[in-house]
């Protein structure tokens, strides 16, 4: 699977050695665009990543974390996705990740959203700081 124009829709990236820093950074440009405290969700590219990988380790705690917290997926108001491959780190907001995903897969946002999310009628009050 070629995750490279996944790294292509980031709007942050540094090196992974400089990971605390480089996401306290990412986060309050989230926070200062959105109103609202930014999250990291962070994840670690296999060197061979597949739709496995990409479905368990990162669709699904992405989409169900959004809903558990109301972030509505696939919007994920103030969730973004650190990515770390290799020696270098990518920060791409998480209602990107979902799409791509949805395009590489060739499924609809919604139909992910229905399959990782947390099964439930009610979902955790929309996210406001």
């Amino acid at each position: 699977m070629d995750i490279r124009p996944l790294f292509d829709e980031a709007f942050y990236t540094d090196e992974a050695s400089r990971a605390t820093e480089a996401i306290a950074r990412a986060r309050d440009a989230v926070s200062a665009a959105g109103r609202l405290d930014g999250v990291s969700l962070e994840i670690v590219v296999p060197e061979r990543p597949d739709e496995r990988w990409l479905r368990e380790r990162v669709l699904h705690p992405l989409i169900y974390y959004c809903q558990s917290t109301g972030a509505s997926a696939p919007a994920c108001p103030g969730v973004f996705v650190t990515l770390f491959h290799g020696d270098r780190l990518s920060c791409v907001l998480g209602a990107e990740v979902i799409a791509w995903a949805a395009r590489l897969l060739g499924v609809a946002e919604q139909a992910l959203v229905d399959e990782y999310g947390t099964h439930e009628r009610e979902q955790g009050a929309p996210r406001t700081t």
